[in-house]
């Protein structure tokens, strides 16, 4: 069995300029989350996102994930359900999730699907973690009232969250408990998401970025900022989602006693500095981060962004919303119910639809937009679309009185 355990970090004699990154610094020799082998654990803790030693949700856990992320609906300013209405999207966090959550809504607003009833608010400000944003009276969310105000938009609009925080007076290292006592805090915070949004269906929690280039000088980067505290985030979150699918008190995300909104993981952006994970990402010490060695750079900022799109792009309780399926009028409406996709089964190759009047082809199209064919229909409202890889695709399906339908997204597992 693979056991891992903290390298000792060894602060060699430079002189420091104040706030200076140090690119020189070696891999820590942790493993990210998402990386962890069959039987590797950390400090007897195994590995992966979920507690089944796994990054996928645990089948109950998923079906709850699916059917709450189908209730967001665009929402007028009292909150009633209304096609002309919005979905209001909010990151929460200080000076590197704004940065992040700016690149990610760059990404977003520039793809050709996205859904136009999202509206993006950015209320993280920089330096105020955790511990500055738990209770409904601290300034935090003051100004982020103040923020929607100006935006036009009201409370009750606000339907998913996505959340990277950080308590930055905290400089405990001791794992497990530094990792626990951020989860404690979490709990807290989502508690008063859910008192102050009551209408939030699903809050995001994502992972820091690595830290280990910053500078441990007094006056430099906050100490509940320094790595390996960056690593343990990634740690609380885990540690959440353990309770938040047991049911734990004070995680409870349904039913007559509900605490929290539904939460889930959001993008996982910690890697062991240099070191690419198995899915390719890293973060460039040189390119991708800013000179105090925590905030990131233009591009780094455009990575994490790029990152946040693939998670939403991907993720099944972002299929709803994220993405233009959502009806706004009678005739879509009509046209939606015309045409609706079942899930692909990557062994055969085919695709159920079913629809009112009959398609002759059909179009797929990735995640992204990116055109993948054009095919005939088969018997039986089918398409044999050949073995597609694990992901979610839009098909639209065309008929000659009426042209083709909106797209409809299904998952290929």
């Amino acid at each position: 069995m693979k056991v891992c355990y903290p390298i000792a970090l060894m602060l060699t004699m430079f002189n420091f300029i104040y706030g200076q990154k140090d690119c020189s610094r070696l891999a820590s020799g942790l493993t990210p989350l998402t990386d962890f082998e069959t039987g590797e654990v950390f400090m007897a803790f195994t590995g992966g996102l979920y507690a089944n030693q796994s990054n996928e949700k645990p089948a109950l856990y998923r079906d709850d994930a699916v059917r709450i992320s189908g209730q967001v609906r665009p929402l007028n300013a009292r909150g009633a359900e209304d096609p002309d209405g919005i979905i209001g999207f909010m990151a929460i966090g200080a000076s590197n999730p704004r940065t992040e959550f700016d690149a990610f809504v760059r990404i977003a607003k520039a793809h050709i699907r996205i859904n136009p009833r999202l509206k993006f608010v950015n209320t993280c400000i920089g330096g105020q973690g955790i511990q500055k944003m738990n209770q409904k009276t601290d300034h935090y969310w003051i100004e982020a009232q103040k923020l929607l105000d100006s935006l036009g938009i009201g409370v009750q609009q606000i339907q998913v969250v996505w959340i990277e925080t950080e308590n930055t007076a905290n400089g405990n290292t001791q794992f497990p408990a530094c990792a626990e006592e951020l989860t404690a805090e979490y709990r807290i915070l989502l508690t008063t998401v859910h008192q102050l949004f009551p209408n939030v269906k699903i809050c995001y929690l994502a992972a820091r970025a690595y830290s280990g280039y910053a500078s441990p000088v007094a006056g430099g980067v906050g100490k509940g900022l320094l790595h390996p505290r960056d690593y343990y985030n990634g740690w609380a979150v885990r540690f959440l989602m353990e309770k938040v699918i047991a049911g734990k008190p004070g995680f409870r995300y349904s039913g007559a006693g509900q605490e929290i909104p539904f939460t889930t993981w959001g993008n996982y952006s910690w890697t062991d500095g240099e070191l690419a994970r198995k899915d390719g990402f890293f973060l460039d010490c040189q390119e991708d981060v800013g000179s105090d060695g925590l905030h990131l750079s233009s591009l780094g900022e455009q990575k994490i962004g790029q990152l946040m799109f693939d998670f939403f792009s991907r993720e099944e309780t972002a299929i709803p919303w994220f993405f233009d399926s959502i009806t706004r009028n009678a005739n879509e409406e009509q046209q939606q119910k015309d045409v609706w996709v079942a899930a692909v089964s990557s062994t055969d190759g085919i695709v159920k639809y079913f629809t009112s009047e009959r398609r002759s082809k059909a179009i797929i199209l990735s995640a992204q937009g990116v055109l993948i064919g054009e095919y005939d229909t088969g018997p039986g409202n089918t398409v044999q679309t050949g073995d597609l890889s694990t992901g979610i695709y839009w098909m639209s399906l065309f008929n000659q009185g009426s042209g083709w339908s909106r797209p409809s997204a299904f998952v290929c597992y």
